[in-house]
């Protein structure tokens, strides 16, 4: 049966009896799940997120957001985009990011948005949060 979350079901021995070290196999899988790539951006620079370094996402704007490199089929990505400016901030999407008008975001906010990545080889948006305070 498997567990929650990716994780192993709870009769799964994740330590080795022997050594007390976690087993290799679910290192890599708790280290997928837990891992969060971060891509910090000079302001007007362009990120490109590598899809393949994990599945949440931090970018300061203003900034151009550059197709992510290494992605998946069906796979989701959450990029958080904040801003950390003395004003209004501008964020540009590559085609490849299928979405809603997405506005400047205000001074001091932030603002997150999930996508896919469908077999058409385009990030589709799944849904976005609202301006949150930094």
């Amino acid at each position: 049966m498997p567990g929650v979350g990716g994780l192993p079901p709870p009769d799964v021995a994740l330590v080795s009896p022997d050594t007390g070290l976690m087993d290799a196999d679910w290192y890599d899988t708790l280290k997928g799940i837990l891992s969060v790539g971060l891509s910090v951006s000079a302001a007007g620079a362009t990120t490109q997120i590598d899809a393949s370094r994990g599945g949440n996402f931090l970018i300061l704007s203003p900034t151009n957001v550059a197709a992510p490199k290494n992605p998946s089929v069906g796979q989701v990505i959450n990029i958080t985009v904040r801003n950390s400016t003395g004003g209004d901030s501008t964020v540009t999407w590559d085609a490849a990011f299928k979405m809603l008008a997405w506005g400047d975001i205000p001074t001091a906010k932030t603002r997150s948005i999930q996508f896919t990545y469908t077999d058409e080889k385009v990030w589709v948006e799944i849904s976005r949060s609202g301006d949150i305070p930094n």
